[in-house]
């Protein structure tokens, strides 16, 4: 069973910190976790690089750690500006369920 954290609507460089210590304590229980970005309507780098940090700490500590659904178009947005557009099959998988969005 995974834990379910959920970003909430704006998360920013000045505003990360909430969805960072959300992330920490999910982790910190051994357990699976799941991300919830559906609600995001604002971000910028600093989401991109909290979701890319924790996916680095789940593969090291061997746990799974995926998007509840689809990067939804404020985050495929950001990835795009960042020039971190996904481009191998595990990225592609993680991000847009395998599915890249037309």
């Amino acid at each position: 069973m995974a834990i379910l954290v959920r970003l909430a609507p704006q998360v920013t460089l000045q505003t990360v910190s909430a969805a960072h210590e959300a992330l920490c304590e999910a982790f910190l229980a051994g357990q699976d976790v799941d991300l919830d970005v559906d609600r995001l309507e604002e971000g910028d780098l600093g989401v991109v690089q909290l979701i890319l940090a924790a996916r680095t700490e789940a593969e090291a500590n061997h746990r799974q750690f995926r998007l509840t659904a689809p990067a939804n178009p404020v985050l495929i947005s950001l990835l795009a500006r960042t020039g971190l557009y996904p481009q191998t099959h595990a990225d592609i998988d993680f991000w847009f369920h395998g599915v890249i969005p037309a």
